[in-house]
């Protein structure tokens, strides 16, 4: 890079996020373009040595590095040109973000800053931000989620109607200039205590429910725009809903829970696991279990354990102590005790009299 370690240079930072970008984009192609076309309007000519592309988690950069002598009204007409070309050529909508003057020693602290100010800009996208600005929100009257009505919403069952109040209240915030880090947090909260009280109410473990990668994923990235929020909101409505409906249909819960015990039969499994696998908290589904199938989930767990043991016997010379650690039991002794249980006769006496019926 053509840089002196004795002069002052200006960081202009190229912010576009994923979502503002059209899908038919690869990552590799886009930074391409964003960093020819970057290069084209500030410098006037493609890949020019001192244009940076780099990706964050949910963005895609450009660091530019520009001599102090720059004059500033040449940049903000070339950035907001820069804008303009990027809505017009690339699809997408790009964010410029100037810094002080400063050393080349200090333009890695001004990138952090400028990133951060990134972060942090939900409703101030497609235009020019300098270092040191503010952003001004119209937050004098703090904004609360209408729990009442969303809770109402999912009693009632009206899912588009949720997402789409939900996305009617964010954009009317933005267009108030409300819509600051703040507010969206605690929309976000609030419309988690809708949920989960509702989820609550029908015995559904929550944490349980959307602890799957793709749901913290979304999560993570639900305060960085509105677009993410409601990508997170639409899927936090709609596990909701389907969760609901199969924990209000026990013998499908019952059904679901059986699967996992004969998919899980040979690990050291609880009355929590089983109940973790539907959602449900252990009370409730015991309950359940017992009143659809009138065994505890325990008892047939254990049925379960010495069915695939007595076929083990039959098909295969395996010790009884192998047998038994493999159906899931944690010792012999135990292992006998409930097979003689349930069979009336010890596993060796089983094996040797189906041996004689052969």
């Amino acid at each position: 890079m053509s840089l002196s370690v004795d002069d002052k240079y200006i960081l202009f930072l190229v912010s576009v996020t994923r979502p503002e970008i059209n899908s038919e984009w690869d990552d590799s192609t886009f930074h391409y373009a964003l960093s020819n076309l970057s290069s084209d309007v500030l410098f006037t000519r493609p890949n020019h040595d001192r244009v940076i592309p780099y990706q964050g988690d949910n963005q895609f950069y450009n660091a530019i590095i520009l001599d102090s002598s720059t004059d500033i009204d040449w940049l903000r007409t070339n950035g907001e040109r820069l804008i303009r070309l990027c809505k017009r050529y690339l699809k997408c909508v790009a964010t410029c973000y100037i810094s002080e003057e400063m050393p080349i020693s200090k333009l890695a602290h001004a990138k952090t800053e400028l990133e951060n100010l990134d972060e942090n800009n939900i409703i101030f996208r497609g235009t020019i931000h300098f270092q040191n600005d503010e952003f001004k929100y119209d937050t004098n009257e703090r904004y609360a989620l209408d729990i009442e009505l969303f809770t109402m919403l999912f009693v009632q069952r009206e899912k588009v109607q949720i997402v789409n109040r939900l996305k009617k209240e964010l954009e009317t915030l933005a267009g108030q200039n409300k819509l600051d880090p703040k507010t969206l947090h605690s929309i976000r909260e609030d419309f988690l205590q809708v949920v989960y009280a509702l989820l609550a109410r029908n015995n559904i473990q929550a944490h349980r429910l959307f602890a799957d990668d793709v749901a913290e994923q979304l999560f993570q990235k639900s305060e960085n725009s509105v677009f993410d929020f409601m990508k997170w909101a639409h899927l936090i409505t709609e596990k909701t809903m389907e969760t609901i409906d199969e924990a209000r249909q026990s013998e499908g819960v019952v059904e679901r829970a059986k699967r996992f015990i004969h998919e899980n039969y040979n690990r050291d499994l609880s009355r929590e696991d089983v109940a973790a696998s539907v959602y449900l908290t252990p009370d409730y589904l015991a309950k359940t279990f017992k009143t659809e199938t009138g065994s505890t989930i325990k008892e047939y767990l254990n049925e379960y354990r010495i069915k695939m043991a007595k076929q083990m016997l039959i098909e295969s010379a395996a010790s009884i102590s192998l047998i038994a650690m493999e159906t899931g039991f944690e010792n012999i002794s135990y292992f006998s005790t409930v097979f003689k249980k349930l069979t009336g006769e010890t596993p060796n006496a089983y094996r040797t009299k189906i041996s004689s019926v052969r």
